[in-house]
């Protein structure tokens, strides 16, 4: 099988690509701690290498924004509404 330079199989790539956009956020610990999880040989990679990963996959870094417990559950249709 052909290797990526992240040393990833395209197959395994896809998978988890399909996994981590499952769940709405991840940090960028997570992300390391997963891979490294699933992986058999006990491949370990930096947080850089996870942030390259990552954007390989199409993801952004960002930084996570508290919801607010308040807010009504058709807030948007709501403000659509009023416009």
């Amino acid at each position: 099988m052909e290797e990526d330079p992240l040393n990833l199989q395209k197959s395994r790539r896809k998978n988890y690509r399909e996994m981590l956009k499952e769940k709405d956020s991840w940090t960028t610990k997570e992300v390391q701690e997963f891979i490294e999880a699933e992986l058999e040989f006990g491949v370990v990679y930096s947080l850089w290498q996870v942030r390259r990963i990552l954007k390989s996959f199409g993801m952004r870094y960002a930084r996570p924004y508290q919801k607010d417990y308040r807010r009504a559950d058709n807030a948007e249709d709501t403000l659509k509404k009023l416009r």
